[in-house]
């Protein structure tokens, strides 16, 4: 597991320096205590924990992965993006938005996603027309679902995987902790103030992960949300957390 905390708003143009304490040694798991800093002040501390693979008689149980449809037949996020763009509620401030996000999705995100789940981004502009497809569905709770693998091909090694994991799992958590848009003013600044990863079993990253993301609460400037990972077999292999 990885239990990260962000002290402060990282400066990408000032180097980051690592230090790893090790807080605890056992015979099947080890604790580390890693501080990044720039300046010589704190900007993140993480406490990773490691353990052996073991397959044995202990209890095994996990909840289900939702019945969703495949990846492949749904529309990719920058479909969505400019489905949104065309949708007659839709200004044309957002829409150049949502122009800017469909071309970013396809041309620089180091990811492919295919959304299951959505917020109506437009509800504040009135009821949404009748679609001619069925997913991505609309939902006014706080939960998000969507197919999302990384599009470039990765390593056998499975701590590739984990450290990207601990990249793309951050998409997705921000904007279900914020919740549908019930006004036209989106706010103003939102950032992860931390982030948790429990690692149940190996996966890959280049294969379609199923992330399934709700949040519980959203109250005094602050949201929660968590998440489940399962794999295109219906393995729930990581979940997170993250304010």
């Amino acid at each position: 597991s990885m239990h990260a905390y962000f002290l402060k708003t990282i400066d990408q143009d000032v180097d980051v320096v690592y230090s790893v304490t090790v807080l605890r040694v056992g015979k099947s798991s080890t604790t580390q205590l890693v501080t990044a800093q720039q300046d010589g002040h704190p900007v993140c501390i993480v406490i990773a924990s490691f353990t052996k693979l073991r397959v044995d008689e202990s209890p095994c149980r996990e909840r289900p992965m939702p019945h969703v449809p495949a990846p492949e037949g749904l529309m990719t996020d920058a479909e969505y993006y400019l489905t949104v763009k065309n949708d007659t509620r839709c200004p044309d401030s957002l829409g150049k938005l949502y122009e800017f996000n469909a071309w970013a999705a396809q041309n620089e995100n180091p990811v492919e996603i295919r959304p299951v789940l959505v917020f109506d981004d437009l509800q504040a502009f009135g009821p949404a027309p009748k679609r001619e497809v069925e997913y991505p569905k609309f939902t006014n709770e706080p939960k998000h679902m969507f197919w999302m693998k990384c599009k470039q091909d990765l390593p056998d090694d499975p701590s590739e995987h984990i450290k990207a994991m601990g990249v793309i799992s951050d998409l997705g958590l921000l904007i279900t902790a914020k919740g549908p848009n019930s006004t036209k003013k989106p706010p103003a600044m939102m950032a992860s103030l931390d982030h948790t990863i429990w690692f149940h079993a190996e996966f890959r990253a280049d294969d379609w992960l199923l992330f399934d993301l709700e949040s519980p609460c959203a109250k005094n400037e602050r949201g929660l949300a968590f998440g489940r990972v399962y794999n295109r077999n219906g393995e729930l292999v990581v979940s997170l957390g993250q304010e």
